[in-house]
């Protein structure tokens, strides 16, 4: 848990060739000193680790299993985090977000499960596409902004809890899907609909 792994150059990416082994993550993973992109593509589980991107972009690219278990997520302010992915996650995602975390794919909650978005920060937590599935629960605990006129889909018997406040902030609309998917506006949550067009609907 001591270890540090620092992924300071542009396109300095983490890959396979061949048959892919596994990158785990139970110390510090960061991006830092330069102002472009690296991308991790390798299959990776964060396990209760720290990522934290302090400059550039650090973006989760490929089909390759992608799995964030707990673990501390920090954004410095102009830096940007990508999960560009479909990647599963449980338990407690807590850190600052100072800068910007993009959602732009899917985020999985498996069935009998539950993860939570707990940021003591979160300047700008954006929905842009992708869908939450899986059949477990997704609490939000932050400002979550629903950017860009993708579209968002809750689907697979999945429920997302609303603890503090959703912004849907562009047009594009919010699928709910299947008879046990729940988007819960809980009595602490605030959903504001400011986009024209930025309905709330279902197939």
């Amino acid at each position: 848990e001591s270890g540090t792994l620092d992924m300071q150059a542009d396109a300095g990416n983490i890959t396979w060739s061949g048959v892919s082994g596994i990158l785990i993550n139970e110390g510090l993973l960061k991006r830092s000193t330069s102002g472009g992109e690296a991308q991790i593509i390798i299959p990776f589980t964060n396990n209760d680790g720290t990522i934290q991107v302090e400059s550039g972009i650090l973006s989760f690219q490929n089909t390759a299993t992608k799995t964030f278990l707990n673990g501390t997520y920090n954004v410095f302010a102009d830096a940007i985090f990508d999960l560009d992915t479909e990647i599963t996650i449980e338990g407690t995602l807590s850190g600052a977000i100072s800068g910007t975390l993009n959602w732009n794919n899917s985020l999985i909650v498996a069935d009998g499960t539950t993860a939570s978005f707990d940021f003591s920060e979160d300047n700008s937590l954006n929905w842009t596409t992708g869908g939450l599935s899986g059949g477990g629960t997704l609490i939000n605990n932050n400002t979550l902004s629903l950017t860009t006129g993708g579209t968002k889909v809750i689907s697979g018997d999945t429920t997302f809890e609303n603890y503090d406040t959703v912004n849907i902030a562009s047009a594009g609309d919010v699928w709910i899907v299947g008879a046990g998917s729940i988007f819960n506006n809980t009595e602490s949550g605030t959903l504001d609909m400011q986009a024209d067009a930025g309905n709330i609907t279902w197939s």
